[in-house]
Parts: structure tokens; C-alpha cells; sequence
């Protein structure tokens, strides 16, 4: 199986299994950095935004982006949910996608 997709009323999730890699690896560090700040980047940013961190095989991509119809104090929250759930339910896959709960 390549990966799991998980389908509820809180959230749409999917860990990606074709890459993985270990907690505290530099590539672990640098995905905690990135998702723990991307909810606050977001906000700054008008509710989207989309970066890297880390260099080579250790380089980590994040993007985040809210609903248009969201106010703008609701982009950390709108994100911040999803970051989390990665973390969380995607521990050590390189590839993971959530799309928030859909109150927000």
C-alpha cells in the first residue's frame, strides 16, 4: 500500500508511505521547523504561502493556503489544524496532505 487516506466529518488526511525518514534526522528537524511556523507564515502572508527549508535531500516544501472567504484570523488557526494533524497522524512519511477541518 503506498499510503493511507483518511475520510471523516473533522478532516481529509493522506500519508504518502513512498519516502520515509527518522525523527531526528536533519530532514525531521527541518519538517518540524517548517510545519510548526506554517500556520503563522500563512497568517502574514494573507492566507497563502509556500516555502522550503534545509538544503539537498534534507530540504523540506511546505504550502499552505486557506479559504478565500476565511477572515484573516482565521489563517493560523486554518492551518495550524493541518500542520498538526501531519504531524501527528504522518510521523515519519516525507509526503503528507491535509485539508483542515471543514468548519474552517
Amino acid at each position: 500500500m503506498l499510503g493511507s487516506f483518511r475520510l471523516n466529518t473533522a478532516q481529509i488526511q493522506m500519508c504518502v508511505n513512498t519516502a520515509n525518514f527518522t525523527n531526528n534526522s536533519a530532514y525531521g528537524e527541518n519538517r518540524k521547523e517548517i510545519l510548526s511556523s506554517l500556520g503563522s507564515t500563512v497568517k502574514d502572508n494573507g492566507g497563502f504561502y509556500t516555502g522550503h527549508i534545509g538544503e539537498g535531500s534534507e530540504r523540506v516544501y511546505a504550502l499552505g493556503l486557506c479559504r478565500s472567504d476565511l477572515h484573516d484570523e482565521d489563517f493560523f488557526s486554518c492551518v495550524n489544524s493541518s500542520s498538526q494533524a501531519i504531524i501527528e497522524k504522518c510521523p515519519y512519511q516525507k509526503e503528507a496532505t491535509d485539508f483542515g477541518p471543514p468548519s474552517l
